[in-house]
């Protein structure tokens, strides 16, 4: 197994957006088709598959919680990485 990364957002753009949230459909290699809402609070955060992520959580980049990780990268883009298999 090993941790793959996929493009989810740019965060600029979705802010810009002035939505709650945004639901964003990805066909990610090895997994398969997903769908993970975006939403903005205090933070930007992803949820996947049930699992909340909170870009910046703890100051820490990327946030890491039950095997899944959420990244936001200098210009802004939020990925998303999951354990697939090779």
């Amino acid at each position: 197994m090993s941790l793959k990364w996929f493009k989810v957002i740019n965060e600029t753009e979705f802010l810009a957006l002035d939505l709650p949230s945004k639901m964003v459909t990805l066909e990610m290699a090895g997994v398969g088709i997903k769908d993970i809402l975006v939403t903005r609070g205090n933070r930007t955060s992803l949820l996947y598959e049930g699992i909340f992520l909170s870009l910046g959580l703890n100051d820490r980049n990327p946030f890491v919680f039950d095997n899944v990780c959420a990244y936001k990268d200098t210009d802004n883009d939020i990925w998303i990485g999951v354990l697939v298999e090779d």
